[in-house]
């Protein structure tokens, strides 16, 4: 540790010698010391080694200009001083983009192929190595992972922590809200639920056959999920694979989850159908009596 004025006097020769000693010393350690040194110039270098940082002169020759903290324990600079950094090449960082205001605030990067984002100390989202994004959970959101995904091929997961009547979605307008329920539950403004049904958009349109036997084969059942763990049933509806052995396998979906699904919306559709037989033959007995009456 030396700093020097950088004025080699007028002096005997081993006293010069020793000037140029003190002179080339200040050079080699950064005109290093507790303070900075008393003789400066434009651009001069100085390392403060009370606090560890790196400072250069400015160009007017009255201020120093703070560049580096260094942390001589870990050995690497734990401190870029800059109102701005411009990188022209790749920057290499070990782990952590750290706000310097706010140091639970950070970009990070826990594992490979991987982005995380801190606030208040916590992870909020990440980029995960398949390309998808989550945000309150590192794992596919579900009844027990609560959160958000969005899939790099558009795939949107949603669950929150909620009571099931509580609201876990919504979307809307000006004219209305879509509202889902912690239990499943679609709620919207109108109560209407429409299907694209222009004729100018559908061919092959002929008047559909009987639906008699096909309802009168529907097992309209009670029941409950066995995810709710409940000793009597709460639900009204039909059991899929019931529907397959009344030959109604058209109404029933294998979903990539392991389970089936049933498009009631087709169902409902077919019960109309049957209701209308069921009108014609109530308007043909009701002309008989009417007959028999006379």
């Amino acid at each position: 540790m030396a700093q020097h004025d950088y004025v080699i006097d007028n002096q005997s020769f081993p006293a010069t010698r020793t000037d140029l000693n003190n002179l080339f010393q200040a050079i080699a350690s950064t005109n290093s010391g507790a303070s900075a040194p008393s003789t400066t110039y434009a651009n001069q270098l100085w390392y403060d080694t009370t606090n560890n940082k790196i400072y250069i002169r400015n160009e007017d020759n009255d201020a120093w200009i703070q560049l580096f903290v260094l942390d001589q324990s870990g050995d690497v600079v734990s401190q870029i001083d800059a109102t701005a950094v411009n990188v022209t090449g790749d920057l290499t960082i070990a782990d952590a983009i750290v706000h310097s205001g706010d140091t639970d605030t950070k970009i990070r990067f826990p594992s490979n192929n991987t982005i995380a984002f801190e606030v208040a100390g916590g992870e909020r989202g990440r980029f995960s190595s398949g390309g998808s994004f989550f945000v309150g959970t590192t794992s596919n959101p579900s009844t027990t992972s609560f959160g958000h995904k969005l899939t790099a091929n558009g795939e949107f997961r949603h669950f929150k922590d909620s009571s099931a009547t509580a609201e876990v979605g919504r979307s809307g307008g000006n004219a209305g809200l879509f509202l889902v329920r912690g239990d499943g539950d679609l709620e919207n403004t109108n109560n209407r639920y429409s299907g694209i049904s222009d004729q100018n958009l559908k061919e092959n349109i002929v008047d559909a056959s009987s639906q008699w036997d096909d309802i009168k084969a529907v097992r309209v059942r009670k029941y409950s999920l066995i995810e709710k763990g409940l000793d009597a049933p709460d639900s009204i509806g039909v059991i899929a694979q019931e529907l397959e052995a009344s030959d109604m396998g058209g109404l029933v979906k294998d979903v990539d989850e392991g389970y089936k699904t049933v498009a009631y919306s087709v169902l409902y559709m077919k019960a109309v159908k049957a209701l209308q037989e069921a009108m014609e033959r109530i308007e043909v007995l009701e002309a008989r009596v009417t007959t028999l009456e006379g």
